[in-house]
């Protein structure tokens, strides 16, 4: 991985279950240096029918869609 100052580092991954406001989903984890702040990113929380919202910086359900 690159850094964005440009700097090379190495860090370990895994694919675990996500668990976020009670909708379940999984996704790649990334494990970065001790006492890191964890993150999540829009994919996992997208594929829960989690959006963020960056006007208002804040996260809203994304609308069902119906199959056929």
């Amino acid at each position: 991985m690159v850094r964005a100052d440009e700097r090379e580092t190495t860090l370990s991954f895994s694919l675990a279950e996500i668990e976020f406001v009670g909708e379940i989903t999984s996704g790649r984890v990334i494990f970065g240096p001790d006492g890191g702040e964890p993150l999540l990113g829009v994919v996992p929380l997208e594929s829960v029918g989690i959006a963020v919202d960056p006007s208002t910086q804040r996260l809203r359900r994304l609308p069902a869609l119906l199959l056929k």
